[in-house]
């Protein structure tokens, strides 16, 4: 969300609660009472300070949804009626970023799947390490650290430092309930001298000796040199079958993932690019077509459309392709960053003479800006806002194709009886095997009927052996036709519960190929058909069969004020051995549960 100051400047904000979520939570009456219907709590950018604003005085620039988010829109053809639900497919974000040191310089409208973390290990994401998944819980950094009198250096643990500003943004403020993360090399902080006491020094000035055996409390600048993972504290959930010589089942997953482990970890993260949130920081590479302006007037421009669109009392703005300013970059020119001093290369100040010569190459309605960046450099940029366009798969079967998220609705309630595409059913009144179960083609949301397409599940001996049993596999489960049914006459399969996002991992070897793929991995889509698409930690995609999965404790995904995604899951670790069929997979749901 977005509004103006006092001052008339256009700031930029994160929904932290709103009033329907205050009601959906479990706290007490007395907590919740402050936010009332049609107001909601904000975290403002960059200080992070929470107040509450009634809805109307303030503008959504963006809504944050993730794959498998349900959603609707209100048709305003139909004077504001209720319209069919669906689910969020797939989530294109597009970033406005500010580069860090280099002059308040912001890139327009790059892809938020662009922009990659600071560290391997983001927090709270899914994490798999040989044959357990788990969620990351706690990450400590060993920072290397230069003093500015060009001599000393030291080691320290970021715990250290917490307390430190960055010199570069002064006007950001981490609330002291969040732990910062993203020290990136070059980047320079101020703090006192005292803290020190405890590092591993790698070289001492005399005077920054004399400053230390003082104990002093001037406060000191100091550079990053280098920002490594030391430890990862993990909340493992599951341990997946190995039937590999050499492995042992009853051995328990390691406390913290330390030293040569930390490289044999693989994150889950196809989604990553959908949680980009204002404040996150990055690492980019300049592209050659690169939209580059001066942070002042993307600001003027935001504030220009903001004013425009309040006067007419219309949400309709101008598209981003026909605002977007027009200097591009030029290859060749080139300017040292702040990244450069890793290299030993100091800044240094150009001469009025070179930026005249830089200048004079821009078109003249952008005369005053002068770029500083080059394609193919990578450099450390903040989140100023986001804008997301979503793909939505309606109950009635129909893909609609880059939908505004601000035109984008999230469903929090939803009775037993609403379906979706690629939902796996059985018949109520089914409480056998479960031998048949549906596939949800379509649904006419207004008369409550919907399409299934059916199936008989196969099933294999108990115990086989994992080499005969691949073989021995038919090619899926056999198509029982096609009807129409209530939703009434429906329900949800108890163990076929799967939208994008959902974690997986497999407890039985495939084979030799199928092994090597990785045992972790995300679902990323549901087919009409009947398959399931999985992304695994290697980055390889294969279409399974539901049978091939089975269902395990829920992790939810939930928004902390960080802007950061995070997931609850259950403490309760679980183990999946063989069950007879073979290709048995658990599944950990990370997506929004609908129920």
């Amino acid at each position: 969300v977005y509004r103006l100051d006092k001052k008339g400047n256009l700031v930029f904000g994160t929904v932290v609660r709103d009033y329907e979520m205050m009601n959906m939570d479990d706290s007490d009456e007395e907590e919740s009472s402050y936010l009332k219907k049609g107001e909601v709590l904000v975290s403002w950018y960059p200080k992070y300070t929470e107040k509450v604003h009634p809805n109307i005085s303030l503008e959504l620039g963006n809504r944050s949804l993730m794959p498998g988010d349900v959603v609707r829109k209100i048709s305003s053809s139909s004077g504001g009626a209720r319209s069919q639900t669906g689910y969020c497919r797939e989530i294109k974000v597009k970033a406005t970023v500010a580069v860090k040191c280099s002059n308040n310089r912001v890139i327009y409208n790059v892809d938020s799947s662009d922009l990659k973390p600071i560290h391997r290990f983001p927090s709270n994401s899914a994490v798999c390490l040989e044959p357990w998944v788990g969620v990351i819980r706690k990450i400590r950094l060993r920072l290397t650290l230069a003093f500015h009198d060009g001599i000393s250096q030291c080691i320290v643990e970021d715990g250290a430092i917490a307390s430190f500003e960055d010199v570069n943004d002064k006007e950001q403020k981490i609330p002291p309930f969040l732990k910062r993360l993203d020290y990136y090399p070059g980047m320079t902080l101020l703090g006192p001298l005292m803290v020190f006491e405890g590092a591993e020094w790698i070289a001492c000035s005399d005077k920054l000796r004399e400053l230390r055996d003082r104990k002093s409390k001037k406060p000191v600048k100091v550079t990053v040199l280098k920002a490594e993972v030391k430890e990862v504290s993990v909340n493992w959930q599951c341990q997946a079958f190995i039937d590999k010589v050499g492995s042992d089942p009853e051995s328990g997953a390691p406390d913290l993932i330390v030293g040569e482990d930390l490289m044999k970890a693989k994150i889950l993260g196809h989604f990553q690019s959908c949680t980009v949130q204002i404040g996150d920081r990055s690492y980019y590479t300049i592209k050659e077509d690169d939209v580059i302006i001066s942070k002042n007037e993307w600001l003027e421009r935001e504030k220009k459309l903001f004013v425009e669109g309040r006067r007419r009392n219309d949400d309709s703005r101008c598209s981003d392709e026909s605002e977007a300013p027009t200097t591009h970059i030029n290859p060749k020119r080139k300017v040292s960053l702040c990244v450069n001093k890793l290299k030993g290369r100091p800044l240094k100040k150009r001469s009025k003479n070179i930026a005249s010569e830089l200048s004079r190459n821009l078109p003249s309605p952008y005369n005053h800006v002068i770029p500083s960046l080059y394609p193919g450099e990578t450099v450390v940029v903040e989140v100023l806002r986001t804008k997301a366009e979503v793909d939505v798969i309606w109950q009635d079967g129909s893909l609609e194709k880059g939908i505004d998220s601000s035109e984008l609705f999230p469903m929090h309630h939803l009775d037993d009886n609403e379906f979706f595409t690629g939902e796996f059913v059985v018949k109520a009144s089914d409480l056998g095997g479960l031998q048949t179960y549906g596939v949800i083609q379509s649904l006419d949301y207004q008369t409550r009927i919907t399409k299934v397409k059916w199936f008989r599940t196969y099933t294999i001996g108990s115990e086989p052996k994992l080499a005969s049993v691949f073989k021995a596999f038919p090619k899926g489960p056999i198509s029982d036709g096609e009807t129409e049914e209530s939703v009434y006459d429906l329900r949800d399969h108890p163990d076929f519960n799967y939208r994008p996002g959902s974690v997986v991992i497999k407890v039985a070897n495939f084979d030799n190929e199928e092994f090597e793929v990785g045992l972790g991995g995300e679902v990323v889509e549901v087919y009409p058909n009947g398959k399931v698409a999985v992304s695994w930690a290697n980055k390889k995609m294969t279409e399974c069969w539901p049978q091939d999965y089975t269902r395990s404790e829920s992790m939810t995904p939930t928004m902390e004020s960080s802007g950061m995604m995070t997931r609850t899951m259950t403490r309760r670790k679980k183990k999946i051995m063989n069950s007879g069929n073979g290709r048995l997979l658990i599944l950990i749901n990370f997506s929004n549960r609908r129920k």
